[in-house]
């Protein structure tokens, strides 16, 4: 089963730094729906530690505003990507429904 990212029109660029950007994988590699649930559950419990993370940094005064900013646009980005699919395998597996 493939669940592609319908949004992602471009490739990631091939320079990326794997160890410094944890992209989600397109192709669902995990052999169970709900297996792969469970790895996108935990993407986003890291997620929201990562966020919290950088609010800490932020009032300590560690990083700037601008710094600020940059990082929590791309979480952001990540977290709305792994609830998107979350949804979709809930769906998928029957453990929610869409509209209710």
């Amino acid at each position: 089963m493939i669940i592609a990212a319908a949004l992602n029109e471009q490739a990631p660029p091939k320079n990326i730094n794997k160890r410094k950007e944890r992209n989600l994988v397109i192709t669902m590699h995990a052999k169970d729906p709900k297996e792969y649930l469970s790895i996108l559950e935990k993407e986003r419990e890291r997620l929201e530690k990562e966020m919290e993370a950088l609010i800490e940094k932020r009032n300590k005064g560690e990083i700037s505003e601008e710094e600020f900013n940059e990082a929590k646009k791309r979480i952001e980005r990540k977290f709305i990507e792994v609830m998107d699919r979350i949804v979709q395998l809930r769906y998928i597996t029957g453990e929610g429904k869409l509209f209710s």
